[in-house]
């Protein structure tokens, strides 16, 4: 019987390293908004955010932040066999009163990339729709949340807080010579940064580039204040070995649902997966090159 329990467990033990492997990629996961039902291209419904968190748990995902990358990066931390970051951008009131109940459900860590302006407090700033310190305090001291910056007020808004339709992000303007692209820039992200340490009291260590648009001169700005991951919008796996700054990411939406982007335990459960939730799964994002 005691043999028998050893070749159980020794072909177990084989199964998962066959199955998991060490790996330096990370599936970086950009929500936006989370509704009872989806209402366009950056809102999933609740009901697909719930499923793809169940499918994470139940295929042994476990979930990063910015810490544990810059961590693993330094050796100081293993890599997960399978590991995932679930960001959020822009900071909408929704990633509170739907999403974090399920992040807790299935014991999740996500990242929520904030539009600083737009975030409200109890003298009546921000605007309708977006999050409150409170609630982002509330979300980060439940260990289950870390809070990035998006900006304080360079993500295509003006001064009040509504779209120019510009798109400028963290674009050079025209004309800006270095100096003061680099000093207006790093302003915001003072600001954007001092006050997310004020209200919630992380250490700010991510950031979300707005519309994923880099810029060469914005690096060396992230870095003299402490932002150590960034992230663009480029669809692909992020790679650690190559750096943790502008990573690309898989934005899901109504149409793309975690099951075909992500793994299950074997090809197998993965298909099983997509069938019950109705959905085609795709090649998985760990296929070798």
């Amino acid at each position: 019987m005691k043999k028998l329990l050893f070749l159980v467990l020794s072909f177990s033990l084989l199964l998962c390293s066959t199955v998991f492997g060490a790996t330096t990629k990370v599936p970086i996961l950009m929500y936006h908004g989370v509704e009872k039902e989806s209402t366009g291209t950056w809102v999933v419904s609740e009901k697909q955010f719930n499923a793809d968190m169940e499918f994470l748990s139940r295929n042994f995902y476990t979930p990063l932040v910015a810490e544990d990358l810059i961590k693993i990066k330094k050796g100081e931390l293993q890599m997960p066999e399978r590991p995932v970051m679930i960001t959020f951008d822009d900071g909408y009131e929704n990633n509170y009163t739907v999403a974090f109940p399920i992040l807790k459900k299935n014991d999740m860590k996500a990242t929520i990339a904030v539009i600083g302006r737009l975030i409200r407090d109890e003298n009546g700033s921000g605007r309708a729709g977006y999050l409150h310190w409170t609630q982002l305090k509330e979300m980060y001291d439940s260990g289950l949340v870390d809070i990035g910056s998006h900006t304080y007020n360079l993500h295509d808004l003006d001064a009040e807080g509504f779209y120019t339709g510009t798109n400028n992000g963290i674009r050079q303007l025209e004309g800006e010579v270095v100096s003061n692209y680099l000093k207006r820039t790093g302003d915001d992200l003072r600001k954007s940064i001092s006050d997310i340490e004020g209200n919630v009291g992380n250490d700010v260590l991510y950031f979300a580039y707005p519309f994923g648009k880099t810029n060469g001169y914005f690096n060396s700005v992230l870095g003299n204040y402490g932002i150590r991951v960034s992230v663009s919008t480029n669809t692909g796996t992020a790679n650690i070995a190559n750096g943790l700054n502008c990573m690309p990411r898989y934005t899901i939406t109504p149409e793309q649902w975690v099951c075909k982007i992500l793994p299950a335990i074997s090809e197998e459960k993965k298909a099983e997966e997509a069938k019950k939730l109705g959905v085609k799964a795709d090649d998985t994002i760990f296929k070798q090159n």
